[in-house]
């Protein structure tokens, strides 16, 4: 497990490079910051860039600006922002476009219950998930009730480790 943060001012991003950490994620509520991203990317660090409520045409201009700055490790995650998410919207299949218009390492975001979602990214190609996890569903605050706790998540990734070996080679 490796320590990373969401940045959302340049001081931020300063200290974070500072303290080494090895990406940098950014929350989709940047993604039309292209002064942030270019800075971000100048750090010359991996980039996972979260894509929820943005169009086809803000998720270009976002990779551009960070090609431009020589970084080309970025990561394009789907993501739902409604906290927590409906699986009838999630729209995994995004990552097939991403991956086809930007010839790009995708990921998914899920704020929905249980694993389906991200077993469904990672069937699609996905190789970056995030979700969130909790010690507790009954600790207070808004992300803990839709958040996986211990044996939830370890049965995930059991899930997901299964699913990479049905998925086989394509030969």
């Amino acid at each position: 497990v490796v320590f990373s943060s969401s940045p959302y001012d340049f001081e931020a991003v300063d200290l974070l490079d500072k303290l080494g950490v090895p990406f940098f994620k950014i929350g989709s509520g940047e993604i039309t910051w292209h002064e942030m991203l270019g800075y971000i990317a100048k750090k010359g660090k991996p980039m996972i860039l979260a894509t929820g409520d943005s169009t086809l045409a803000e998720v270009d201009e976002a990779v551009r600006v960070i090609e431009r700055s020589g970084n080309n490790q970025l990561i394009l995650l789907q993501c739902i922002t409604n906290y927590p998410s409906r699986i009838e919207s999630a729209n995994i299949r995004v990552l097939l476009t991403y991956a086809t218009a930007f010839d790009i390492m995708t990921g998914y975001s899920d704020h929905t219950p249980g694993d389906v979602v991200v077993l469904g990214s990672v069937a699609l190609g996905g190789k970056v998930v995030e979700k969130h996890f909790t010690l507790s569903k009954k600790d207070p605050g808004p992300d803990h009730p839709h958040s996986m706790e211990p044996q939830e998540f370890k049965q995930m990734v059991e899930r997901v480790r299964l699913l990479e070996q049905a998925l086989g080679e394509g030969r």
